[in-house]
């Protein structure tokens, strides 16, 4: 029997819907593969924080508490149950995850920096990192580098338990060392005068003779020099 025009158009209209049917299956992946990528990178940047977590917490490094993860679950129970009624959600329900994952990420990173910050500058200050330009030439120059080193590991977050040690390790020696050079029992205006003479050097006039007299009785007399000034 000749097809008729309606079922001609009829057939066009089905043929139509499937493609129609198959362009939207076609976004929908695309979309869905778009939000799983972004839902790993969340993650992995969340892995990430809790590795230098990690790292901190066995170098013994006080941490003040773990951020509250609650905004993930409920995000992740929003996405579950989205799936059992679509196997092709909203985005919303992806979205919320993934700020859920990059709070709880930029919170843990904020309280290992704290942490970290609060950990290098008690110990450095105990240490007396500030005392290394009050210390005689022969020993100026490696605790100048211990101090470099120092200052260099308070700028980032330890990668592994072995930075951690390797920062308390070179603490130790500057501590050590400035015992050695019997730093901390020198007054303070006598350290003040050796900075100086190490900075910018200090007129001869300003040298007073009691700080002639504590550098005599220190044996650091001998290691100071006068020279013309050129300015």
């Amino acid at each position: 029997m000749p097809e008729t025009l309606v079922q001609r158009a009829r057939a066009l209209s089905q043929s139509a819907q499937r493609v129609q049917v198959h362009q939207r299956a076609v976004q929908d992946a695309k979309r869905l593969r778009e939000r799983t990528e972004e839902l790993r990178r969340a993650l992995e940047g969340l892995q990430q924080a809790a590795r230098r977590w990690q790292v901190l917490r066995d170098g013994q490094v006080p941490l003040a508490g773990a951020p509250d993860p609650g905004g993930v679950a409920t995000a992740v129970q929003g996405v579950r149950a989205a799936l059992q009624f679509d196997a092709s959600p909203p985005d919303e329900h992806f979205l919320a995850l993934r700020r859920a994952l990059q709070s709880l990420t930029s919170s843990v990173e904020a309280t290992c920096s704290s942490a970290w910050a609060r950990y290098t500058a008690s110990r450095t200050s105990a240490a007396g990192l500030d005392s290394i330009d009050a210390v005689r030439p022969a020993a100026y120059t490696a605790l100048a580098r211990l101090r470099q080193d120092v200052r260099a590991a308070e700028q980032a977050l330890p990668a592994t338990v072995q930075d951690i040690r390797r920062f308390d390790d070179a603490l130790a020696q500057v501590s050590r060392r400035l015992e050695e050079e019997h730093v901390r029992e020198m007054p303070a205006h006598l350290s003040g005068v050796l900075r100086r003479a190490r900075e910018m050097g200090l007129p001869l006039s300003e040298l007073t003779a009691e700080d002639l007299h504590e550098l005599k009785q220190r044996g650091l007399d001998r290691e100071l020099r006068v020279r013309w000034s050129t300015s």
